[in-house]
């Protein structure tokens, strides 16, 4: 096993640490190794206080860096347990709810608004709506995400869904040469990146109605309200992604089609 002091970066999993904590993650491995990787990454994490906005563990950004010092034959790590994965339950709905084609223009309905995502009931429908009308289904999400029901306030009616994820990815060149920050400041602010992951608008929904409203004012809505909690303050989504999606919604509502994206 070589020396810390052999390593050529100390940056690891966006992460820079210091050689003295990269020599008690040496001694934490030696001292347990009969624990289980993921067992490993716990307790690296607690000792390194290692958490997200939230304050959860880093697990996976924890293994990842564990492993790559195990490459590089700073550590060794015990033998991988093989493990079948839990089947996640598919959310159907047993009786589902009504919902009447709806006519007329967006005064006629209107105001919209975007309801979070909080109750379990509300999560059960939103999941379930997700995954009979949107074309890829419902996929759990990966790390801290957002749920928006989109509701008619005057008929009182879903009109569709819509799902943020905040893991964006570690690197990505076209977005990080479009926002134009250093790598310091990726690193620092890469938590606040917020992807459009899921927008949906119910089958016989106008499009001329709410998609441009609503994609229009989310902005506001997502960087105003959390529902997993209040640590997570994500910034108004205005990137080249939701440029994107609003120019397709120009096209759809031009050529009359319904939009899942």
């Amino acid at each position: 096993m070589r020396s810390v002091e052999e390593l050529p970066k100390t940056t690891f999993s966006g992460r820079r640490f210091t050689r003295k904590q990269l020599t008690q993650v040496q001694e934490t491995v030696l001292i347990c190794k009969n624990l289980s990787r993921s067992e490993l990454a716990l307790t690296v994490c607690e000792h390194l206080r290692w958490t997200t906005p939230k304050g959860r563990n880093k697990i996976n950004a924890c293994l990842t860096m564990l492993e790559k010092l195990e490459a590089l034959e700073f550590i060794e790590l015990p033998a991988k347990v093989r493990r079948k994965r839990p089947v996640r339950r598919i959310p159907v709905f047993e009786k589902h709810p009504a919902a009447p084609p709806v006519e007329g223009t967006l005064a006629s309905i209107g105001p919209i608004r975007l309801q979070p995502v909080i109750s379990k009931k509300d999560r059960e429908c939103w999941k379930a709506y997700l995954q009979t009308h949107h074309y890829l289904g419902y996929k759990h999400p990966v790390g801290s995400h957002i749920g928006y029901l989109i509701v008619s306030e005057a008929r009182k009616q879903v009109l569709g869904c819509f799902l943020f994820t905040a893991s964006a990815a570690l690197t990505l060149a076209p977005r990080d040469e479009w926002i134009g920050w250093k790598k310091k400041q990726r690193i620092k602010l890469l938590q606040f990146v917020v992807s459009n992951n899921r927008f949906l608008i119910f089958p016989r929904i106008p499009t001329y109605c709410p998609p441009r409203y609503v994609v229009e004012n989310k902005g506001k809505e997502s960087s105003s309200t959390s529902p997993r909690g209040p640590r997570l303050r994500p910034r108004p989504p205005w990137t080249a992604a939701v440029t994107a999606v609003r120019s397709r919604l120009t096209r759809l509502m031009i050529h009359g089609a319904c939009l899942t994206t």
